[in-house]
């Protein structure tokens, strides 16, 4: 059977998948009867349960809860005095008795926990995982590849690629298709005024190329992905629309201002006459047509047109009696706003249809990064996942897990995708069909996540319809569904507010939000809701309205702690990322410089204040990095300074950075720290002096060496992003070339937007968006921006073209991306844009419903609203200037309060002595409307004494200093990846480059230059990347300009005059440079030096070391291990046909390893 539940929020959703696990793990179905009954065998029951939850916060939460309740059952919880509350359904349930149950508990928990890995709770990614990596083979993946959140990285790389593409292949067929397509399309943009520079990866046009990229490969575009394919593979295609959309558009921009004008001119002529009287908008509507398409969006959004086209009599007044001049006006009419149909939707389709002519080009060089970095994109999951299972039997894909999956329990369904539904649907089919027993549950009010793809729709009537036989769906009605979360304020407001929405939706949404009200726990506890709508000028004084929202929230939060709530009850929710940046800055300011002693010391947590990149310590050390990675350079500048000359480089910038962010690290005050960098700018020492940088033989071992420069406070304060530094460092020099030029490069694209942990801290406050909220609950809620637009769409979607058949007599893409706009609702696009604006109405609606329902005792929330309330509902805030109204018919009280404003925190000054704390400030003209459910709690409501639940920590402990110990010793051991010299060296020995006449001494550089040989084949697939390697290491002054030049040389030489050699550059199916590998050997890891491995087309893998003597002997352990092993590895990936080579870059020559 296959229960469906639909529960809306805190009415104990966990509770019950936590009861459903523990049934399926104690109870087994009696044959004959069919009813549960205890289990015999508990040896394996947890292995058939899969629970699937959507953040990793809810998996943790999900296995302590499980544990727990199980541990209680069986009463091994020490001190816990409180009974299980599923022991008395699992009695009924089970026919059992409780002594029964609880030896069952204890049984089932002990085989649990000896079988941990197989405790299978996990997000609906990990799982996939798990089963994509046991079939990487079938997924052309290595058993080892890596997993890149996002896509950025692969995209840029992509798309740099095809660009240098074009130079290194230019003779070929479809390099020349793709210059002619490029070339036309910056001709074009060069006609209307435009920046054409594409190939400067800093440009906009660049960036935008990268950002459609990114946006658009989403799950809507892989389910239609064959069929654009099959459109993409005619390149005439595109090239046939793009023609079409361009003389249409040409046509219309001249129908447009002809007729506009045609149509004045008859206005003109008859101007006058008896019985001729235009309406008062007429010209000016004829007018805007005139002027030409410059006022195409007025044009769209002209009623005067809009009704002009169905009925011609509005053109005029009443009165009028001429009907000539009324059909006349009408043709012109309708003829106008044809051409504006046609061009505003074929201009939209010509703006995107550059990139999208490359799109396919760009996934070729995806798939080569996939490839070359043996690197699966998170979001190409779902689609390999779903080709392997295709067609096949389902029994087969999951033996191959090594587990027998029965029983199925997925929370918070509403955010599942439509392709991850199609991924588990034969799982769960196959467990109807056996007759076991699985939930869905979830809640459509808390859809928030439509972006990423989830479709509540499965929810809400799909899976039902397909699984009918099977669905007992068991909805919560409104008698049993009772929130046992907040109070009964919180919830009588939620009830007043939400249950009204349904009359503001549309079609199946409507009865989305007909069962919201819920009913109050009968154990309650008192609340208190306070809404604030603070009105003005929202044109010209928007920020005023939102720092005093702030200043409501400051006062509450002052409020609230002072009446015995700890700083970890409250919470403050955002809509946005940005307003919840500023809410951090905000109350991280006022309460740093408070005199209250209860304020001063309160923290606050978020993802975003935990970003590494904003840690004051990890940015000392990558000042430091960047300082000891510029090699000595001409000056930028001169000037002159108490009669001396002073030039000016980049390094000398970086130095004063560093400084700078030294001196803060030293606690000095941000104003304090400038001021002394610039003062002692000329005698500034070089701050790797400081450090022995000649031991720093790796990245790891630099950057321990700086951080031992930090003071100890700073050391302390910042353990925890120290530490997660490190980590990032360690795993960056695991699977890339840890030079620190690439390290930087890396750490500005990507690694800065790292993030730590939250950790667990009772003196903090917690910040976050709404969408990282859901699933928890606080105290006390504050959201103190709840203003939002309902509609706003800024990216790219995909559309059905199928209704453009009729208006474009081409082949289309079955769909085609466009920014949903208010002009679509002129053009067959009609029917989809207007259920986008439903969708993006529902979904907003569920955020603010998601926001509002957290809080447990208190929830402050105020809003930005305009000087009057409007009559159309526009954005949330419209909304709850409505609740007075729906407070009133609902029969909750409420009294309408003056607001407070605490004047410690926010104290008068001279100028403002006359305005009002209540409802009005003079000064500025701001309003403040506020009122209340229930009243503001004196004393934080203790919360039930409970005894420490299992895997609960005793208590917490802060983390201690950061502790380096200057062990050269082990870092010159640790001297693996980094073939150059030391800091000290590498800045020596930049500061005399060569020029790029001199070439190196043979005899006095022997082995160097065999090493920047190697380094460079670390990062070239093919020998056309050669050059491109050398200016990176010389830029990073890894290498000097003529080294570099004398390597390529030598390369290309040892390429071209070995056939084998030049296999492994080109015409190969795919390649790996490893920088470093690990591989197993003799039932231990050890490190590669760096290894390519080659996959010919013919099946062939060869495995190929560097060596860089010319003495090396292919049989000796350094050479004949690493080789052996990589074999080893490749044929328990299948490869049976694997040759081992030792390339001597000293000699050129090349010996296989019997």
């Amino acid at each position: 059977m296959l229960d469906i539940i639909k529960a809306s929020a805190g009415s104990g959703k966990t509770y019950q998948l936590t009861y459903d696990y523990i049934k399926l793990l104690l109870a087994e179905k009696d044959k004959n009867t069919g009813r549960n009954r205890l289990r015999s065998d508990f040896s394996k029951a947890h292995r058939s349960i899969l629970a699937i939850t959507f953040t990793n916060k809810a998996t943790d939460e999900m296995k302590a809860r499980i544990l727990h309740e199980l541990a209680v059952l069986a009463s091994m919880v020490r001190g816990w005095k409180k009974g299980s509350p599923y022991m008395g359904d699992l009695e009924k349930e089970l026919g059992a008795t409780r002594p029964q149950i609880a030896r069952a508990a204890g049984e089932a928990l002990r085989r649990l926990l000896f079988d941990f890995d197989f405790f299978q709770v996990s997000t609906i990614d990990s799982f996939f995982q798990m089963v994509l990596r046991t079939f990487a083979r079938e997924a052309n993946l290595t058993g080892n590849y890596e997993i890149a959140l996002e896509s950025g990285e692969a995209v840029e790389w992509a798309v740099g690629e095809f660009l240098d593409s074009l130079r290194t292949d230019p003779a070929s067929r479809r390099t020349h298709d793709n210059i002619n397509w490029i070339t036309e399309y910056l001709l074009d943009r060069l006609r209307q005024g435009m920046a054409v520079n594409l190939f400067n990866r800093s440009s906009a046009l660049f960036g935008s190329l990268v950002s459609f990229m990114k946006r658009i490969s989403n799950e809507t575009y892989m389910l239609n992905k064959k069929e654009m394919d099959r459109f993409f593979g005619d390149r005439s295609n595109m090239q046939n629309l793009v023609a079409f959309l361009r003389r249409e558009i040409d046509a219309a921009e001249k129908i447009i201002p002809r007729e506009g004008q045609a149509a004045l001119a008859l206005i003109d002529r008859c101007e006058g006459m008896e019985g001729f009287s235009p309406g008062r908008n007429t010209r000016g509507m004829f007018a805007l047509a005139a002027g030409g398409t410059d006022n195409l969006k007025k044009l769209t959004e002209s009623k005067t047109l809009i009704n002009g086209v169905a009925d011609a009599s509005t053109l005029f007044n009443k009165k009028h009696t001429d009907e000539a001049s009324v059909r006349d006006l009408g043709e012109r009419c309708t003829v106008i706003y044809d051409a504006v149909k046609r061009l505003v939707l074929y201009r939209s389709m010509n703006d995107n249809a550059f990139y999208l002519g490359i799109i396919s080009e760009i996934e070729r060089y995806i798939e080569k990064y996939r490839k070359e970095t043996n690197t699966l994109l998170l979001s190409d999951t779902n689609t390999l996942l779903n080709t392997i299972m295709e067609g096949s039997d389902t029994p087969f894909v999951y033996e191959r897990i090594g587990i027998w999956l029965r029983h199925f329990l997925i929370d918070e369904f509403q955010d599942t995708s439509r392709m991850q539904w199609e991924n588990l649907r034969p799982l769960i089919s196959q467990g109807m069909s056996e007759g076991n027993d699985s939930l869905i549950i979830g809640d459509e009010k808390q859809c928030i996540y439509r972006f990423r793809n989830s479709d509540p729709t499965l929810l809400q009537s799909s899976v039902t319809e397909e699984f009918r036989p099977f669905v007992d769906q068991a909805a919560i009605d409104s008698a049993k569904n009772t929130n046992w979360r907040s109070s009964a304020e919180v919830v009588s407001f939620n009830n007043a507010l939400f249950d009204p929405a349904s009359s503001a939706l549309t079609g199946a949404f409507r009865d989305i939000y007909q069962k919201a009200r819920q009913e109050v726990a009968r154990k309650h506890r008192q609340g208190y809701v306070c809404v604030t709508a603070v009105r003005g000028n929202m044109q010209k004084g928007r920020k005023d309205l939102q720092e005093r929202c702030l200043e409501i929230m400051a006062t509450n939060i002052r409020r609230e702690i002072h009446a015995g709530y700890r700083p970890c009850d409250i919470a403050v929710l955002t809509r946005f990322n940005a307003t919840a940046q500023n809410v951090i800055d905000y109350i991280s300011c006022l309460f740093a410089g408070s005199d209250d002693p209860l304020l001063r010391n309160v923290r606050i947590v978020s993802d975003d204040a935990l970003a590494l990149g904003k840690s004051p310590a990890v940015r000392f050390i990558v000042s430091v990095l960047r300082f000891c990675a510029m090699p000595p350079e001409p000056p930028l500048s001169e000037r002159e300074t108490d009669g001396k000359t002073l030039r000016i480089t980049r390094r000398d910038i970086l130095m004063l950075i560093n400084r700078y962010e030294y001196n803060v690290n030293g606690n000095m005050q941000p104003a304090e720290a400038l001021e002394d960098a610039m003062a002692n700018f000329t005698v500034m020492p070089d701050i790797t002096e400081s450090f022995d940088s000649t031991a720093a033989y790796s990245l790891q071992s630099l950057v321990e060496q700086i951080t031992r420069l930090l003071s100890e406070e700073r050391r302390s304060d910042e353990a925890m992003f120290i530490s997660a530094f490190q980590d990032l460092v360690a795993d960056y020099c695991e699977s890339n070339d840890p030079d620190i030029h690439s390290f930087l490069q890396w750490w500005d694209a990507v690694g800065c937007g790292s993030k730590v942990s939250a950790p667990a801290d009772e003196n903090a406050i917690r910040v976050m968006t709404a969408h990282k909220s859901k699933g928890l609950e606080f105290r006390c809620v504050h959201v103190p921006d709840a203003a939002w637009d309902f509609v706003k769409f800024k990216d790219l979607e995909w559309f059905d073209t199928s209704g453009l058949g009729a208006e474009i007599p081409c082949s289309l893409p079955p769909v085609y991306p466009f920014v949903p706009k208010s002009w679509m609702s002129l053009t067959p696009l009609k029917e989809r844009y207007e259920s986008r604006v439903a969708e993006q109405t529902l979904d907003e609606l569920n955020v603010l419903y998601v926001t509002l329902t957290r809080a447990v005792d208190e929830l402050i929330v105020s809003y930005p609203a305009p000087s009057k309330p409007r009559k159309e509902i526009s954005t949330t805030g419209d909304f709850l200037d409505a609740s007075r109204t729906a407070l009133m018919k609902a029969g909750v009280e409420f009294s309408d309060v003056q607001v407070e404003i605490d004047r410690e925190l926010f104290p008068l000054d001279d100028d403002s002595a006359s305005s009002n704390d209540g409802e009005m400030d003079v000064k500025t003209g701001i309003e403040y409307s506020s009122f209340t459910v229930g009243h503001a709690l004196p004393h934080a409501l203790e919360s039930e004494e409970e005894a420490r639940k299992t895997l609960e920590p005793e208590r917490y402990f802060k983390m201690p200093a950061y502790y380096s110990l200057p062990r050269t010793d082990l870092w010159r051991q640790l001297r693996i990846e980094t073939p150059g010299e030391t800091v000290e060296e590498m800045l020596q020995r930049t500061s005399e480059i060569p020029a790029e006449s001199s070439r190196p001494d043979p005899d006095k550089d022997k082995g160097v230059l065999e090493g920047i040989m190697a380094r460079m084949l670390r990062t070239v697939f093919t020998s056309g990347q050669l050059e491109k390697s050398a200016c990176r290491l010389a830029a990073s002054g890894a290498a000097d300009k003529a080294m570099a030049d004398e390597a390529v040389e030598r390369l290309r030489r040892q390429i071209e005059s070995d056939g084998l050699i030049r296999s492994w550059f080109g015409g190969y199916d795919h390649c790996r440079p490893y920088a470093v590998s690990t591989v197993e050997y003799h039932d231990e890891l050890r490190r590669l030096p760096g290894v390519r491995i080659v996959w010919h087309t013919d099946g062939q893998v060869d495995a190929i070391l560097y060596s860089t003597e010319a003495d090396a002997s292919p049989t000796a352990d350094g050479f004949g291990f690493p080789l052996k092993a990589v074999r080893r590895f490749l044929a328990t990936q299948g490869h049976d046909k694997v040759r081992c080579f030792v390339w001597n870059l000293a000699t050129g020559t090349v010996i296989p390893l019997r």
